[in-house]
């Protein structure tokens, strides 16, 4: 599946103008091996409790399906190392957000033309 995914992606990052950003929401980008197409690399990061809870409430799981999901995931110390950039999302909408414009403000000073 990787092969295909990473057409996909080059297809797509391809109609993107030379002065525009592109954004890739992806599930497996590090473990997939489309990481390399990013000039930076973010991880969204919360509390284990609050993961749990969110797959609860989210997708209706018992706590021990909730638990076997989170165990299936790749080690969060390991995703930290391949990153730029950790976003807590365990906090308010609002923290989230300021984390998010800072780092994208980072983004923009290292990258936009000079």
């Amino acid at each position: 599946m990787h092969p295909a995914v990473h057409e996909a992606v080059r297809a797509e990052l391809a109609t993107v103008s030379p002065e525009g950003i592109a954004v890739l929401d992806a599930v497996k980008l590090l473990e997939g091996g489309s990481g390399k197409f990013c000039q930076k690399k973010w991880l969204i990061v919360c509390p284990v409790e609050q993961q749990l809870q969110r797959l609860i409430r989210r997708n209706g799981l018992s706590l021990a399906e909730a638990q076997a999901r989170l165990q299936a995931q790749p080690d969060p110390t390991v995703q930290r190392n391949l990153v730029d950039e950790v976003i807590n999302n365990g906090g308010t909408l609002e923290s989230t957000q300021q984390q998010v414009a800072a780092a994208f403000g980072r983004f923009c000073a290292q990258f936009a033309p000079k």
